[in-house]
């Protein structure tokens, strides 16, 4: 900053008024370039700010994109299983147990599980590959 007080002395060195105090003169202008500099400074730092929430609002809508993206890939796997394990996958998430399941489709509980077992093997392949 001093370079800067300097260097705009010199630049304006013609129209300086002699009959008035030096010192007040670099006074001014050495406060005019502080003020500059900070007022820069704080619209940078603003800047900088926007810029950061920014890309992690980008970054967000980057994540969102591709989770809903794997769910549509996730739901055409799932229309892609054979009948009855979508059924007892879709029944499972739903929250019911495997017991209440095999009750509800008249299966034994170890058809359920086996079931459960094939799709989720399929579906853990199937995002593998993705």
């Amino acid at each position: 900053m001093v370079q800067y007080v300097f260097l705009k002395i010199w630049e304006t060195r013609e129209r300086i008024d002699s009959s008035k105090s030096f010192n007040t003169y670099i006074i001014a202008i050495a406060k005019h370039i502080i003020f500059d500099y900070l007022r820069h400074e704080a619209i940078k730092r603003k800047f900088d700010n926007y810029m950061v929430r920014s890309s992690k609002h980008a970054s967000d809508l980057e994540d969102e994109i591709a989770e809903k993206n794997m769910k549509e890939y996730l739901w055409e796997c799932i229309e892609a299983l054979p009948f009855q394990q979508k059924n007892i996958l879709l029944l499972k998430s739903r929250g019911y147990d495997n017991d209440e399941i095999a009750k509800r489709l008249q299966l034994s509980k170890r058809t359920v599980e086996t079931h459960i077992n094939r799709a989720i093997k399929y579906l853990r392949s199937q995002v593998r590959n993705c």
